[in-house]
């Protein structure tokens, strides 16, 4: 090589050697044939802690990379044979420390001096491998949360087509992901639900930055969920580019809520037919007794005894509604006993024969070792009467009646998915027809007041919403399940009681209705008080009167302790019947006290359960009841 020549290359090296020594990438050219190196720029120099002088007689194999000399010839093959311009790869370097770092190399081959040279630009990847690391570890994560959400992810591209769903749509809807990308959006979801699903998914589709949807969507085995979704626009996101919609089974959710509603609106009816029922009472109270004076009062001269009759009859039916309506509304006063289910069925069995004819067939279950429950025996045969009548009158052409009785334990699973039950142990009545059955839109109405499905004139409505408030006020349930044509199941679980069961007491009979004795009577509406000491005087008793307990209370510390029985309604103005009787027997402790209302609340009870050694008369009652309970408490020792 001519001298001209030689410094030709030095200048070139040099000018080389001033634009690349400023270069933050370490940069090499190294001899196609024997790979020294040529040229290695200021940045690769520092790195390695080594001379350009140094470098000469070295190959890119001196700097120990991951790869021998075989290794380095077929990473460069396709430059050699021409068929990439540039190959590029990863490996690391040492520092002069010993330290080690990640690169991205670039390696080109040019023309130079007749020859050809490989020019290699070596970049720290440091940094960005500790993201793309940082990335790869979020994106795992990422990539659990959704693989083990319970929430349905979706995405979806500006087309509205799915083109991604998490795995929890096999456990949701039953598909598979893959199965699930093959839908259109609309096509699994509820008909009724499909426009305002459609306008809302359109809505996001057109910019919206989020939506809300509520909608339906067919489950693979045919039924259909309650879907809660919000669908987000991340189309312009550069790492997301689609509508993200996050999607929840609510359909628990809404059988509960349902549920709760429906309860309720039970309890705010009952509220309202409690009050009605209240205030009837004290009305019939003062018909009865109006119509037994009648009856009773020949002096004033005669009487047609068949309107009084009827006087009465019509007062005594009206006294059946109201009775009704305050066991819905579960302020009807009852006396429970310990006692076993089995022998109520029993003897509910005799008098069902009769009652359902000789088409339809009665079956009974009564297995050994059931629990003793805790209600008053007169209102299961009324639950048990009313029950098989409905269902009698389903089955116009016969059919077949069940009474079934079972030990059942619920648990905390079954309690969290009905709204009004609470775990524990019960025993279980299910009644069973094979009858007409009920409709899935009526099905919710069966247990409110004057709802039925028999055609006018056949039945009051008011038999369902008594089972119903004789079962609730026993601390049980009820759940009725049915099939238009194929029948109905009423299902009623009551509280097992660790009392011993005991037989019903029989009544003896009325004692007569006549005594003496100082009787103090408060009672707030003025027709019931007038009809009280009108009974009472005619009785022989002295009575006095007061509407309002403070005057009751005035009069009994005049007249201390020359007092035999208090009667007081419960619930008055100002002071209750049991604070009033309270405070009288501060007075005088042996008074005695009958207690009377149409309902209580909780005053002398609790959840209408009376207590014990508590005396009370329910509205509304005739002169002659009256008479014969206060015969029976003042005769007491």
């Amino acid at each position: 090589m001519s001298d001209s020549v030689k410094d030709d290359r030095d200048e070139e090296l040099l000018l080389l050697g001033a634009l690349l020594d400023d270069s933050p990438n370490e940069v090499y050219l190294f001899d196609e044939d024997d790979l020294r190196f040529q040229f290695v720029n200021a940045r690769a120099l520092d790195n390695l802690g080594l001379t350009f002088e140094q470098t000469r007689a070295m190959t890119p194999l001196d700097l120990k990379p991951l790869f021998d000399a075989r290794g380095l010839r077929e990473v460069l093959a396709p430059l050699l044979d021409g068929i990439e311009e540039r190959v590029v790869f990863r490996t690391l370097h040492r520092r002069a420390d010993g330290s080690t770092y990640p690169v991205e190399v670039v390696v080109r081959l040019a023309p130079r001096g007749g020859r050809r040279v490989f020019i290699a630009t070596v970049t720290d990847i440091s940094e960005r491998t500790k993201t793309e690391r940082e990335h790869k570890v979020g994106e795992a994560r990422f990539r659990a949360l959704i693989e083990r959400s319970l929430d349905l992810i979706l995405l979806a591209d500006a087309a509205g087509r799915f083109t991604f769903a998490s795995p929890s749509v096999t456990t949701l809807l039953g598909y598979s992901p893959e199965e699930i990308l093959r839908f259109d959006p609309l096509e699994i979801i509820h008909p009724d639900d499909q426009p305002a699903a459609g306008a809302a998914l359109g809505a996001t589709l057109g910019g919206e930055e989020q939506a809300r949807l509520e909608f339906r969507v067919r489950h693979k085995d045919g039924s259909w969920r309650a879907i809660s979704a919000i669908a987000h626009n991340l189309l312009d996101h550069p790492a997301v580019g689609a509508i993200v919609m996050n999607a929840r089974d609510v359909t628990e959710e809404r059988r509960l809520a349902e549920q709760l509603r429906q309860s309720q609106k039970l309890e705010s009816i009952g509220r309202l037919a409690g009050g009605i029922a209240h205030d009837f009472n004290n009305i019939l109270t003062t018909i009865l007794s109006s119509a037994a004076f009648l009856e009773e009062d020949s002096a004033r001269g005669p009487i047609n005894a068949e309107d009084v009759r009827e006087i009465q009859n019509a007062a005594e039916r009206a006294s059946a509604l109201t009775a009704q309506l305050l066991a819905f509304a579960r302020k009807r006063v009852i006396r429970p006993q310990t006692l076993h289910l089995g022998e109520i069925v029993r003897h509910a069995e005799r008098f069902l024969r009769r009652v359902l004819g000789e088409t339809i067939e009665l079956a009974t279950f009564i297995p050994e070792g059931l629990h003793a429950i805790s209600m008053d025996p007169s209102q299961l045969d009324q639950v048990i009467l009313n029950l098989a009548v409905n269902a009698r009158d389903a089955m116009p052409s016969g059919g077949r009646l069940t009474l079934e009785l079972q030990n059942v334990e619920i648990d905390e699973e079954y309690a969290r998915g009905h709204a009004e039950v609470s775990p524990g142990s019960y025993v279980m009545l299910c009644i069973s027809d094979t009858g007409e059955g009920i409709t899935a839109e009526q099905l919710p109405h069966v247990f409110e007041p004057f709802f039925t499905t028999k055609p006018p004139g056949a039945g009051t409505g008011l038999g369902l919403a008594m089972v119903y408030g004789i079962v609730r006020q026993g601390g049980g349930h009820i759940w009725v399940y049915s099939e238009p044509g194929v029948g109905t199941s009423f299902k009623l679980y009551f509280p097992r009681s660790s009392d011993p069961a005991r037989p019903a007491l029989s009544k003896g009979a009325a004692p007569v209705a006549t005594g003496s004795g100082r009787i103090l009577v408060v009672e707030d509406d003025e027709n019931v008080r007038r009809s009280v000491v009108r009974a009472l005087e005619a009785a022989g008793y002295e009575v006095h009167a007061a509407a309002l307990p403070q005057d009751g209370l005035a009069w009994a510390q005049a007249q201390a302790p020359r007092l035999d029985l208090l009667i007081t309604d419960v619930v008055m103005p100002g002071m209750t019947g049991k604070e009033l009787a309270g405070r009288i027997k501060e007075l005088m402790p042996n008074v005695r006290v009958l207690y009377m209302s149409g309902y209580t609340e909780n005053t002398i009870m609790h959840r209408g359960v009376l207590d014990q050694g508590v005396d009370f008369l329910e509205k509304p009652f005739a002169p002659a009841e009256m008479r014969a309970l206060v015969i029976q408490i003042l005769s007491r020792p």
